[in-house]
This record gives C-alpha cells, structure tokens and sequence, in this order.
C-alpha cells in the first residue's frame, strides 16, 4: 500500500485506480485524505500558535509603549508639583524673615516706649509675630521634606522609565 501511496498513477483520478476493486480504493484514497487532512491540521495548529505569540508580543508592545506614557506623564506632574512646592517654599521663608523682623521691632519698640500700655501692646505683638514664625517654621520643615519625598519619587519614576524604554 506504501508503495502505492507514493505511484501517481493510483490517484483518485488516474485510470489505474478505476482498476482498483473498491475496498482497495477505499483504502487507498482514504489513506491520501488522512495524510493530507494531518497536515492541514499540523500547519493550522502551527500557524494558529504562531498568531497567538504574535499577538502577545504586539500586546506586551503596547502595554510598555501606554505604560512608558503614563510614567512620562507622573513625571511631569510631579516635576511641576516639585516648582510650586519650590515657590511656595520660597514664599514661606520670605514671611518667615519677615515676622523675624518684626518681632525684633516690636520688642525693640517694646524698650524704647515710656507708656507702659504701648510697651505691653508691643510686646503682645512681638509674641505674636514669634508665634507666627514658629507656626512658618513647622510649614517650611513639613515643605522641606514633600520636597524631598517628590525628588525622591521623581527618581524612581524616572529610574522605571529607563527600565522600561530599555525593554522595548
């Protein structure tokens, strides 16, 4: 029957195979079709599984490619909230200076003054302007470290950028 398999005169349409009793033919074509349906299925499978990993691979690629575009963008956000942190810690130090300031005058005021009502009302201003410099100086420590907890985060942001453009 092998030997039959590989003849080309035994194909479905030969005049040979008009020769063969019909079980024979049978057998012999049917053995063709199995053959040839085997393969089809092997090179659907085949070909099935490679789309499949294609598809994969584009869909990995795109997930890196939104994923690159959204640390980009936690980048620039945080970059931005980094300068107005830096002005308004800037803005914090100028008011800071100024209630120093101001607290020496109203207690130099406080000693150069003879009524004794303006010295005591200038010494309340003057414990007032410390205690709003006070109250500046917890609000520039608590910017100070934001500041470094953005810096810091901008860092690993952009470190996970790297990694990511480096595997696309």
């Amino acid at each position: 029957v092998l030997m039959m398999l590989s003849c080309s005169m035994y194909r479905p349409n030969s005049p040979m195979f008009s020769m063969l009793t019909s079980p024979a033919q049978l057998l012999l074509y049917g053995a063709q079709e199995v053959g040839v349906n085997r393969v089809k299925r092997w090179t659907m499978s085949v070909t099935s599984w490679v789309d499949g990993v294609l598809a994969q691979v584009e869909n990995h690629e795109a997930t890196v490619d939104a994923a690159i575009v959204r640390v980009r963008k936690s980048v620039a956000r945080a970059r931005v909230q980094v300068r107005r942190v830096d002005r308004d810690h800037a803005s914090l130090e100028d008011a800071l200076a100024t209630e120093i300031e101001a607290e020496s005058a109203w207690r130099q005021r406080a000693r150069t003054t003879e009524d004794e009502q303006t010295a005591l009302e200038c010494l309340r201003r003057a414990k007032a302007a410390h205690r709003h410099s006070t109250r500046l100086r917890n609000r520039i420590t608590e910017h100070e470290r934001s500041l470094k907890e953005l810096n810091d985060g901008i860092g690993e942001l952009s470190g996970r950028l790297r990694e990511l453009v480096e595997r696309r």
